[in-house]
């Protein structure tokens, strides 16, 4: 996201309105849909700025990806106006920033290929697999990705070690936060709330795997891992490649900022 050209312009005299114009897109694959994205203007002195001290929250929708928005080009904006600034007449001059933040839900979501083999005893001599580790280069047009899979098999247990990253610009947080969830994430989240996401879904093929811990955590650099696993998916003595689907679901927040100086005329 960024501001628009002169909205707001670097400076206005006091009397003046002021606009403020905001341009965005998605340039990842989930569609944020109606009640999953929210903008916040603040940063300014709302004394000076009466209008926009209440009018500063607007909802946003953004298409992903896809086959009919290839690149994520589809722009949309959203716009704050105030009809007056006023400053105290002894000031000569003030300087204000805005800050807006968006605040809102995403979901990462990833089917790579992988190996099984409970071929202990290697009586298939042109097995079709090997298991091995997985690197998920390039994300998934998603803030958070799903960057590795390591894959252990013992017995009738099957089990991934899942690592994530957070590649986005912003910041994670947990997807039910605050009194509204996504909604006010720029001034009601927890500390406890930060750099936390779910995993929503995760199959082998057609089963579901338990998950271990229950919360996925990131680390200060954006780190974290979980680990999955089923006792009763596998046959013995089977090699043959399958589908393993993972799906995060978590709150996003990116913030932009701009200054603008207000000046009082010698002539007012």
């Amino acid at each position: 996201m960024r501001f628009l050209p002169n909205t707001p312009p670097a400076e206005i005299y006091n009397g003046d309105p002021v606009d403020i114009m905001v341009e965005f897109s998605n340039k990842g694959t989930y569609d944020i849909t109606n009640g999953q994205g929210y903008f916040y203007l603040t940063g300014f002195d709302d004394r000076y700025f009466p209008h926009l001290s209440y009018d500063n929250t607007r909802t946003f929708e953004a298409p992903g990806i896809s086959e009919f928005n290839p690149y994520g080009d589809i722009y949309g904006t959203v716009s704050f106006r105030e009809d007056r600034v006023e400053i105290p007449q002894e000031v000569p001059y003030f300087d204000q920033t805005f800050k807006v933040t968006a605040c809102y839900y995403y979901e990462t979501y990833a089917t790579p290929k992988v190996c099984i083999d409970t071929d202990y005893t290697n009586t298939i001599q042109d097995k079709v697999c090997e298991v091995h580790d997985l690197s998920l280069a390039g994300g998934q047009g998603a803030p958070v990705a799903i960057t590795r899979i390591e894959e252990n098999i013992i017995g009738q247990r099957v089990q991934f070690k899942i690592f994530f990253k957070n590649l986005g610009g912003g910041e994670v947080f947990y997807k039910g936060s605050g009194p509204g969830g996504i909604t006010n994430c720029h001034t009601d989240l927890l500390r406890d709330e930060y750099n936390k996401l779910s995993l929503e879904e995760a199959r082998l093929a057609e089963n579901t795997l338990t998950c271990k811990p229950d919360e996925i955590r990131l680390d200060e650099r954006g780190e974290g891992y979980i680990y999955c696993y089923c006792e009763t998916c596998l046959d013995f003595g089977e090699n043959y490649e399958t589908l393993l689907t993972l799906r995060l679901g978590y709150g996003y927040r990116d913030s932009i900022y701009t200054n603008m100086r207000i000046i009082r005329s010698i002539f007012v």
